[in-house]
């Protein structure tokens, strides 16, 4: 499904290849028609709205999602395999939650070290996540499409769990 490689023998690549759709709807009824076990072939098709997604969301966010991917790779080194470790955009998704989850804090602002707190939470009770965002699809209208919890459901496509 994707051709790899590598490019000046330090960076990996993987090159997929998707029709391109004008409106992510018009995506999502393709999906419709496509097996369970191959819509994730044409994730690549969502990537310029995950984009623009996770491109809105605060400085803060990013920054902290890069201090977890630090961590991760620190955790899964990518010479022993890495076997176990998070992909970097559900990572990066998951240290959003985390931030936009209510702060239970005098200051009402949510700082690292709430953001920090709230992830572990998250990753200890691992076996009741419900995270989905509705920016480009309401959740009632993609059921069909949709695993039952625990989820971590891609904002711009509903088959990415």
């Amino acid at each position: 499904h994707a051709v790899h490689f590598t490019y000046k023998a330090t960076v990996d690549v993987d090159l997929l290849i998707s029709p391109m759709w004008s409106t992510p709807n018009e995506y999502y009824q393709f999906l419709r028609g496509v097996e369970e076990r191959r819509r994730f072939s044409f994730s690549v098709g969502a990537s310029r709205w995950q984009v623009d997604f996770y491109s809105h969301q605060p400085n803060d966010v990013k920054e902290y999602a890069r201090r977890a991917k630090v961590w991760r790779n620190k955790k899964w080194p990518k010479e022993t395999g890495g076997n176990g470790k998070p992909k970097s955009y559900f990572l990066s998704l998951l240290v959003l939650w985390a931030y936009q989850r209510p702060v239970q804090s005098i200051l009402q602002q949510r700082s690292a070290y709430d953001t920090t707190l709230e992830l572990n939470n998250l990753v200890k009770n691992h076996k009741t996540l419900d995270i989905y965002w509705e920016k480009y699809y309401k959740l009632a209208s993609y059921r069909d499409m949709i695993p039952s919890p625990p989820r971590i459901i891609d904002p711009a496509n509903p088959s990415n769990n």
